[in-house]
């Protein structure tokens, strides 16, 4: 394998573990503001 395919191979793999990282950021981490949010607004009353 020359050195191009090398490059491109890392980055490519580079790439994909990024979105996944980002993936994961946005279903795990951010989800659990749309939780507490929705605690909050049936705090207010809503759900009593």
């Amino acid at each position: 394998m020359d050195k191009k395919s090398k490059i491109f191979l890392g980055v490519f793999f580079l790439l994909i573990f990024a979105s996944i990282g980002a993936t994961y950021y946005r279903i795990m981490v951010k989800r659990d503001y749309v939780i507490e949010a929705q605690i909050i607004k049936f705090s207010d009353g809503w759900l009593v």
